[in-house]
């Protein structure tokens, strides 16, 4: 009896033994699983930030030129009030 009772404990340790290790690979599988998927939302970040680089500077870019398009308005508008106010004192001038 103490032989089969040391067979069967035997056996029993070997299939905890081997279900550990199927366990363990389980694990493991699945840890490289979350560090691919890791790897790949790092890399998708790292792209939307270049992406969100690019649309800050094109963004920067044309409000430079809009800036300098708003700028030119103003001195035209400027100098059509000039023109417009030296007109006007000739006219005083002439009455």
């Amino acid at each position: 009896m103490r032989d089969s009772r040391r067979r069967r404990a035997a056996k029993l340790s070997e299939l905890a033994a081997e279900r550990d290790k199927q366990q363990a690979s389980k694990h493991a599988k699945a840890i490289d699983e979350y560090e691919a998927e890791i790897k790949a939302l790092r890399e998708k970040l790292s792209q939307a930030s270049v992406e969100a680089v690019k649309a800050s500077e094109k963004s920067a870019s044309l409000s430079a030129a809009a800036a300098v398009s708003a700028l030119d308005a103003t001195k035209l508008i400027l100098a059509r009030a000039e023109s417009l106010d030296d007109s006007a004192k000739k006219a005083d001038s002439l009455n």
